[in-house]
């Protein structure tokens, strides 16, 4: 069975709007109901085009725009773009008679109810700014939200230097006041929220092209702080791009959390890449966190670590202060490091190296200091510290090998590709 695209008319039957064929006004015409709604906001008389499905009956597979009078297609476009006025006006261009018409029948009486809409919205918005009780700003009526986003663009800006008026002492920081204000044009806004505006940076553009020379002048000390946390953001976005300087989401989770003042300076991780924990791991580093931060609230071993590493954070920063918080995030990315190198030891317990490096961490936790990371992204080394001495754990052509000694007797044995790295890490002041 194959499909053909027929040209079919919007009718009523049954109480309904459906579709006829064009030609064969006696052809059943089966309407799916993902359709029905679609057909529903279309006027009588309107021509649709659709994909179609067998000759008797046809069914509708697929719909097509709808082929509108010219007069009614210019007036539904300016309805669309919030002109009921100009819609009219575009309805009877061509003089003809509307109530001949069934589908431009249906078009003026979507246009008159729409624009009585907005003439009682225009008054009630009049009402309310007039009133001196307090504004409503909500979304349902009568609030501000509500009436002002149901005017036309040419009452908006009619009203819009009384509402602007109206509102400055309200706190500009609020959502709600902010959607209301970004509905006026940028012009008439009021002088202290259009600086608030620009100096959180999401105006500065719009300053030099809408506003005149006074304006610009007035706004200048706002303008240089906007331009300056603009910079702030770029920087912090790259910044978060970064592969160097990219933080396991646990870690980034505690790190928000943070105060500013706590948070370690970066890279985190050793300068590698996130690590990688499975989840018997992330339920290790739970546990971990638990203990670190004596906390006894009856929760399941499987919670989600962020949520648990944000609240660990928040309980330090009110009990402790920043210092502490500072070393538990310091602490907290060595777990990260440290669980990740005992799931690999694990996955290698065959490899003699492995072996050795296990049974030496019986006896001392280990502090890593550098992660190799190979052409695929994944860790291949890891630099660490053992007591008062430094190990290398790492693959070299296909073999792990562990070495522990002095300083200079482990960085000889780390290879090429990750000298300058694990030497960085071993003396950052060199």
């Amino acid at each position: 069975m194959y499909s053909r695209r027929r040209k079919l008319e919007v009718v009523r039957r049954g109480g309904r709007r459906t579709l006829q064929a064009q030609r064969k006004r006696g052809l059943p015409v089966e309407v799916p109901r993902a359709f029905r709604r679609q057909i529903g906001l279309l006027p009588l008389g309107s021509v649709v085009e659709a994909d179609c499905f067998g000759d008797d009956p046809v069914r509708i597979i697929a719909l097509h725009e709808a082929q509108l009078p010219p007069s009614v297609q210019a007036a539904s476009e300016r309805w669309r773009a919030g002109q009921p006025e100009s819609a009219l006006a575009a309805l009877d261009a061509d003089g003809a008679l509307v109530d001949d018409d069934p589908c431009r029948l249906a078009w003026r009486v979507r246009i008159e109810l729409d624009l009585e809409q907005h003439a009682a919205a225009a008054r009630d918005l009049r009402r309310l700014l007039e009133g001196g009780e307090e504004l409503d700003l909500g979304e349902e009526p009568p609030g501000l939200i509500n009436l002002f986003s149901a005017l036309t663009p040419e009452l908006r800006h009619e009203l819009g230097p009384d509402l602007a008026a109206r509102v400055p002492r309200l706190d500009y920081q609020s959502a709600e006041v902010r959607r209301l204000l970004d509905m006026v044009p940028l012009d008439l806004w009021p002088d202290a929220f259009l600086s608030h505006r620009v100096k959180t940076g999401a105006l500065v553009g719009e300053v030099e092209r809408w506003l005149g020379e006074a304006q610009r002048r007035a706004l200048a000390p706002a303008v240089a702080v906007g331009t300056a946390r603009l910079a702030e953001l770029k920087e912090r976005e790259q910044l978060r791009r970064s592969v160097r300087f990219k933080a396991h989401p646990i870690l980034r989770k505690a790190l928000s959390s943070a105060p500013r003042e706590a948070r370690p300076a970066p890279p985190p991780h050793a300068g590698g890449p996130p690590p990688v924990l499975v989840s018997v791991q992330r339920t290790a580093l739970v546990r971990w966190i638990v203990d670190e931060t004596k906390i006894r609230a009856d929760r399941p071993e499987d919670q989600e670590p962020r949520v648990v590493a944000g609240r660990a954070v928040e309980l330090l920063a009110e009990e402790r202060g920043p210092s502490a918080v500072l070393h538990f995030l310091l602490e907290l990315d060595q777990a990260m490091m440290r669980i990740e190198l005992e799931g690999q030891l694990a996955r290698l317990r065959e490899a003699p190296a492995a072996r050795s490096l296990a049974a030496r961490l019986v006896e001392a936790a280990p502090r890593v200091l550098f992660r190799g990371v190979d052409g695929n992204g994944r860790v291949r080394a890891w630099l660490v510290g053992v007591g008062g001495r430094r190990g290398l754990f790492c693959e070299v052509k296909g073999t792990w090998i562990w070495v522990e000694g002095t300083d200079d007797e482990v960085i000889a044995s780390v290879p090429d590709q990750w000298f300058e790295g694990a030497a960085a890490a071993l003396w950052p002041s060199a």
